[in-house]
């Protein structure tokens, strides 16, 4: 009777480490494809975002025409320009604060002769490190990031 009890305490473990090594290895894939989800999600909201602050940046292009022609310039002055004007809703300054937010890393410059006829907005990529997006008098582009290491006031985006 006690060889009966050995045995069957032989064969409930077998089955117990089976069931236990069959449920680890479920227990990792779920984990792993939940990890790889979680992945997916952040890589897809930061591609949202990127395509945000382009359609931003991009949209200033289409604004600053407008800002120009009610002012016949891009500033007058350091602290009344197009990069900081943010007297109305929905103004260019606005704007620009809310890529600041989104990239911490947001360059807006005016030219420093005032009255201004030139400004430079640029915001860079964060899905790609060597991009940038552009905006100025001139247009918008995307732009390589090594032409942003050497920006300064009256630099070109085209």
């Amino acid at each position: 009777m006690n060889k009966f009890y050995v045995l069957l305490i032989i064969v409930a473990l077998g089955f117990g480490g089976y069931w236990y090594i069959n449920n680890q290895s479920k227990t990792k894939d779920f984990i792993q494809s939940t990890v790889e989800t979680k992945n997916s999600i952040i890589n897809k909201t930061t591609s949202e975002i990127d395509g945000l602050i382009k359609n931003a940046v991009s949209g200033v292009n289409t604004i600053s025409p407008l800002y120009y022609l009610q002012n016949r310039n891009y500033g007058i002055s350091a602290t009344e320009n197009i990069c900081v004007n943010t007297k109305s809703k929905g103004s260019i300054g606005g704007i620009i604060s809310e890529i600041q937010k989104l990239t911490n890393r947001v360059t807006c410059t005016v030219d420093s002769n005032f009255p201004s006829k030139s400004f430079t907005l640029v915001a860079p990529s964060l899905i790609d490190k060597n991009v940038s997006y552009c905006t100025d008098q001139s247009g918008f582009s995307v732009i390589n990031t090594a032409s942003v290491n050497t920006f300064k006031a009256g630099f070109k985006c085209k």
